[in-house]
């Protein structure tokens, strides 16, 4: 019973910290600890949820990460950093930072890649590409696998990425 108590006062003293906007929703300043770990259990739990049983229909291959390096150097880059290394700015000042991939690159599933760029995440800036239509499900595919492997490139897409737009 004491923990059932307990439990009912941190939700409301939760709640009421919300209703009387004590968390800060800017986006220059960094989340609490708190907010951070939450936020991204959500995600983590709501894309292996939702990307269930989602395979890559289209084999890797040069063409294909080829094709995504343009793709990506054409729409990604601005927010997630650019074959020069450099951190991308207007993805630093989202909230939650936009990952930059040339630096840290994503070591989720495909299919979890594939679902975030389809369906974008919200709240963070990052478009749900599917639904604008700009991007078929094969460029889908073609993006995630060459950011999958932006670390370990063949030739052909590295000197694609590297190309001025």
């Amino acid at each position: 019973m004491k923990v059932l108590g307990v439990v009912i006062v941190a939700g409301l003293a939760l709640w009421l910290s919300v209703i009387l906007g004590l968390w800060p929703v800017d986006a220059a300043s960094d989340p609490s600890t708190l907010e951070a770990e939450i936020a991204e259990r959500a995600m983590d739990a709501s894309v292996a949820r939702a990307s269930r049983g989602v395979r890559n229909p289209f084999p890797v291959s040069d063409e294909l990460l080829v094709a995504g390096a343009h793709i990506y150097r054409d729409n990604c880059t601005g927010c997630h950093g650019g074959a020069d290394g450099r951190p991308a700015e207007f993805g630093l000042s989202f909230y939650p930072r936009a990952p930059q991939f040339p630096k840290d690159p994503p070591r989720d599933p495909e299919e979890r890649l594939h679902w975030i760029v389809a369906n974008g995440v919200r709240r963070t800036g990052m478009s749900a590409w599917a639904k604008s239509k700009l991007l078929s499900d094969r460029d889908i595919w073609a993006v995630v696998s060459f950011v999958r492997r932006i670390d370990s490139l063949p030739p052909s897409a590295m000197a694609e990425w590297k190309k001025t737009p």
